[in-house]
């Protein structure tokens, strides 16, 4: 595919998948246990003419779907995924979206496998919208999604036990948080934090046993922030010792290895 933009893995780690920006595709590549990569039979899957300008990928926690974030059509699309052989297949439905939800940004899949967050940088506030997904892969919207967060919104994460999600606000240095309703979706208690001398904060991750959050600043000359995370409110506080950890200029992305000892 043109111009790949994202990845995805497998939960079984056999498969992975990267989204094509120009080429509106998803490359599905099979990965050995040595490591060697092969392509899956009828790679690159396209995302039709109504999906347009892929942007952001993420698998369900059972490995049975796959969702990704088209920025261009300001929409979703959603493949289910043949476990036996990676494949993907468009559902029917697919693509789907919210009327004020535009220009989507990042995605996640809650811990449950039962919603769908997407960050959308359609203006001050950004917004982050909530989808039911139904057995076939099928979404519907959450009561009063989209929801509001700060100025363009570029990543998302939810803590291990899915109760707070986190959205990383580039355009003012922030950080929203809302309290997740793992029953219905519904989001509630905002909260935005500063990312103090953290500029433009790009990416997101949470450290196991939901004790720290770190944050990707690709501005300036370029940081990864840390933030203890409450253990009852999710809300966010600086450490008391260093809270920045240089980096390369624009870091983008950022995530911890399943050991949880690499960042």
């Amino acid at each position: 595919g043109t111009s790949p933009r994202a990845v995805a893995v497998h939960p079984s780690g056999k498969f992975f998948y990267t989204i094509n920006n120009v080429s509106n595709d998803v490359s599905a590549n099979v990965l050995s246990a040595t490591g060697l990569v092969t392509a899956v039979t009828g790679s690159p899957f396209f995302l039709d003419n109504t999906a347009q300008g892929p942007t952001a990928v993420a698998v369900s926690p059972n490995g049975l779907f796959l969702f990704v974030a088209n920025r261009t059509s300001s929409n979703v699309s959603v493949f289910s995924i043949n476990p036996a052989n990676g494949a993907l297949a468009l559902i029917s439905g697919s693509p789907f979206s919210q009327p004020s939800a535009v220009s989507p940004t990042a995605i996640a899949v809650h811990p449950s496998g039962n919603l769908l967050f997407v960050t959308n940088n359609n203006g001050n506030p950004g917004t982050l919208s909530v989808f039911n997904i139904q057995s076939t892969g099928f979404l519907t919207d959450v009561a009063g999604s989209p929801f509001p967060v700060v100025l363009d919104p570029q990543a998302l994460v939810l803590n291990e036990t899915g109760t707070v999600v986190y959205v990383a606000n580039k355009g003012s240095n922030s950080i929203t948080a809302y309290s997740v309703n793992q029953n219905t979706g519904d989001l509630t208690q905002p909260a935005t934090f500063s990312t103090g001398v953290g500029l433009a904060p790009s990416s997101l991750a949470v450290g196991p046993g939901d004790r720290f959050l770190y944050v990707a600043n690709s501005g300036g000359a370029g940081t990864i922030g840390l933030f203890l995370i409450d253990p009852v409110t999710g809300a966010l506080s600086p450490p008391s010792t260093t809270q920045m950890i240089s980096t390369g200029a624009h870091p983008q992305f950022i995530t911890i290895d399943p050991a949880g000892r690499t960042l």
